[in-house]
């Protein structure tokens, strides 16, 4: 049974989704926008809730029609002869995942694979994995916005538009299928 009050890693670890969940489930709930009875949330029910990662300076949501989730300590197989945004496969639960390092690909600016987690989005055969040095977090969306900080060139054709958290941070929308497919015909030919 997990301790009902975890102290953090002495070696600065973020705990666990799992840990954080069981330690204070109330927070929890804030954190996903989910109602329990007797339970006081203070967040719009009516204002969409999504998860985003940070990566190259960007904030970068998940899109919103695929689930995410987050492995650590995996093994990246690599593929012999392919550039450095393109780190290996990845097994997640009996499918091959490409795993893509956004700093690479965006920045030529590889990510330090040591304290990397994977965030892999999708599932199955329609799954991709993203390098991320930190958690996803839970983004509260406001109003959309075409004011959008500087994306990188190979990026821009794929970003539409942005969306304004309660912080004024801006979440960008990436088509991330159309991306990664782009990368992969521009790697064949």
């Amino acid at each position: 049974m997990n301790d009902p009050h975890p102290t953090p890693p002495a070696d600065g670890r973020e705990l666990p989704a799992n840990d954080i969940l069981d330690s204070d489930p109330a927070a929890a709930l804030t954190q996903t926008g989910a109602r329990l009875p007797g339970v006081e949330v203070d967040i719009d029910p009516s204002a969409p809730i999504r998860y985003g990662f940070h990566a190259c300076g960007l904030s970068l949501l998940v899109p919103a029609n695929r689930t995410g989730e987050v492995m650590e300590e995996v093994t990246i197989y690599p593929i012999p002869y392919t550039p450095t945004w393109l780190p290996g496969l990845i097994n997640h639960r009996g499918s091959i995942v490409p795993v893509f390092d956004l700093e690479a690909l965006l920045q030529k600016a590889e990510t330090d694979q040591a304290g990397a987690k994977v965030l892999v989005i999708g599932q199955g055969d329609a799954a991709l994995g993203v390098l991320v040095t930190s958690l996803p977090k839970t983004i509260t969306l406001g109003s959309a916005t075409r004011d959008l900080p500087s994306i990188p060139r190979r990026l821009s054709g794929f970003v539409d538009h942005g969306y304004l958290d309660s912080d004024g941070e801006v979440w960008l929308e990436v088509d991330l299928d159309g991306f990664v497919q782009a990368q992969g015909e521009r790697l064949v030919a």
